[in-house]
């Protein structure tokens, strides 16, 4: 399973609208806890992390129209992320967090 993990950090890192793409298919098609607890804590950080200025707004967008997306975005942590981007993040955290 390494080999996974190495090619999806790949496209994190050198692709990011690809690894966006990979982690709302997979989101859609399996959205068990499991599941969200590695793509929040896995992709979806690594993402913001490295790219979190560029996405954010499509982040807020996906957690305002789809609950699964929303539980998912519960389950990201701060990391390395810039205090701008966490900010957001927390923002719809706080806003969503009854929700699910």
């Amino acid at each position: 399973m390494l080999w996974a993990w190495e090619e999806v950090d790949e496209l994190v890192h050198s692709k990011p609208q690809k690894a966006w793409e990979f982690i709302l298919k997979i989101l859609e098609a399996d959205s068990s806890e499991t599941i969200l607890s590695n793509l929040a804590a896995g992709p979806l950080e690594d993402l913001l992390s490295e790219h979190g200025e560029k996405f954010i707004d499509e982040v807020e967008l996906k957690a305002r129209q789809n609950p699964k997306f929303t539980k998912l975005i519960m389950g990201v942590w701060q990391g390395s992320m810039s205090a701008q981007v966490w900010s957001r993040i927390k923002a719809l955290q706080c806003k969503f967090a009854n929700n699910v």
